[in-house]
């Protein structure tokens, strides 16, 4: 089989599958809660954001867990571009998510700019 969808989901790794699927059955406690569940899962989030913040080389603190790639481009629009910019500019191919995070900045006031795409 020739799988060609990899930007909507990919295969899993089983190392990876092995730490989530400890994780789910372990780890299940709201990390935001202050009983033993949630300060083990709290635990668990900080351990992987140092992990992983060492490998993208930036602080932990720089680095945001969230549920996909909706979630984050809806975020990254909604947190960045208010208060760097009240301008965005996109092309009018991206993804369904970008463009309607960038026409819900444009609701609320920013602008935006769709650019339009050639065959070059």
């Amino acid at each position: 089989m020739i799988y060609l969808d990899y930007q909507a989901t990919t295969p899993l790794d089983d190392r990876v599958a092995d730490v989530v699927d400890r994780a789910s059955r372990e780890l299940w406690g709201n990390p935001s809660s202050p009983h033993m569940l949630g300060l083990k899962s709290q635990q668990a989030i900080e351990k992987a954001r140092r992990s992983i913040s060492k490998v993208l080389n930036c602080k932990p603190s720089e680095l945001f867990f969230t549920s996909g790639a909706t979630e984050s481009n809806n975020w990254a629009i909604a947190t960045a571009a208010g208060p760097v910019s009240n301008h965005v500019i996109t092309s009018v191919i991206e993804h369904k998510s970008v463009l309607d995070a960038c026409l819900a900045f444009q609701e609320r006031g920013g602008e935006a700019t769709f650019l339009p795409v050639d065959a070059q």
